[in-house]
């Protein structure tokens, strides 16, 4: 991702996508492989299991192991978050109830949120 970004990795999704799904298409690559094994994440694989369980079941129900093996992967967009409808400071339509980030439906959901906000 550093020739798209200064930031690498850290950078915002958007960027980060875009950079993963350039690099795909230049090399003709159906997907690319995110690494979550002990090796690179210093992670135990019990550690891996219980923190991602359901990652970890998914995956292995299509034959990967997340503990032993690397998970192909591709980017994908998506465009919207929550769906509890608010207006610009917060309000739901229940009086005295006010709901923010990801469980909102505000109509402003942006490209470029950073990747540690799920």
């Amino acid at each position: 991702v550093l020739p798209y970004s200064p930031l690498g990795s850290a950078a915002s999704r958007d960027v980060v996508a875009l950079a993963i799904d350039t690099e795909m298409k230049k090399h003709g690559l159906m997907h690319v492989y995110l690494n979550v094994t002990p090796e690179v994440t210093g992670l135990t694989a019990e550690q891996l299991i219980n923190t991602y369980s359901d990652v970890y079941k998914h995956c292995l129900a299509a034959g990967v192991d997340i503990t032993k093996e690397p998970i192909p992967v591709v980017p994908a967009a998506h465009y919207t978050c929550g769906g509890i409808p608010v207006d610009a400071n917060g309000r739901t339509e229940v009086d005295r109830l006010y709901a923010v980030g990801q469980t909102t439906c505000t109509g402003i959901h942006g490209a470029n949120r950073l990747p540690n906000s799920s």
